[in-house]
């Protein structure tokens, strides 16, 4: 356990398999809304990558809703595993219908599914976004996923919404990370 870290609320305690003593913990580290990390100014700043890819929003949206709105069929008989459900008992506790496509898995590059998705890969390859795991996720409607852990202090998860829908039951979609929330649109 981290002793500069508030472990207060259950969002915040985890299991860490694999841990480096000494890590900052927050909920966000990079701000959509100045577009840069808030410890660093615009010359310093480690998530130069995010704003990046960020900036290749638009076609990367493009390419991944070519894809999907083409035939399941013709998905799957184009690349590998095309929205495979949870592996492990862990991801199956993210929420009913959480699907993934991999393009990149524990630092290997899916070929197959990258030529489906070339623009997409490309654009991390260009940023140099530091990855190791690379996918699409996809949800069934009104589902939540559920407050889950990757079992380390020093793995950062980065987002990219690309499909998010406008409204829900609530009017709203939220993004929460230990004891912060957040609006989650497209394009953050």
């Amino acid at each position: 356990e981290d002793t500069d870290s508030d472990t207060s609320h259950s969002f915040r305690t985890q299991v860490c398999n694999s841990y480096l003593p000494g890590l900052p913990v927050r909920e966000f580290w990079y701000d959509t809304t100045t577009q840069q990390d808030a410890d660093n100014d615009k010359h310093d700043d480690p998530f130069a990558w995010a704003t990046q890819l960020r900036a290749k929003f638009p076609a990367i949206q493009r390419e991944f809703q070519t894809f999907v709105t083409a035939p399941r069929i013709e998905q799957e008989q184009q690349g590998n595993n095309i929205w495979s459900g949870a592996l492990t008992a862990d991801a199956a506790s993210y929420g009913v219908g959480w699907k993934t496509l991999v393009l990149q898995d524990r630092g290997q590059w899916d070929a197959v599914n990258c030529q489906l998705f070339p623009t997409t890969a490309q654009a991390l390859r260009d940023c140099g976004a530091p990855t190791t795991e690379v996918f699409f996720a996809s949800m069934a409607p009104h589902s939540e996923i559920q407050p889950h852990s990757d079992f380390t202090n020093f793995v950062l998860t980065s987002h990219l919404a690309l499909d998010i829908p406008t409204t829900t039951d609530n009017g709203k979609v939220e993004l929460r990370i230990g004891d912060t929330t957040r609006p989650w649109v497209n394009g953050h």
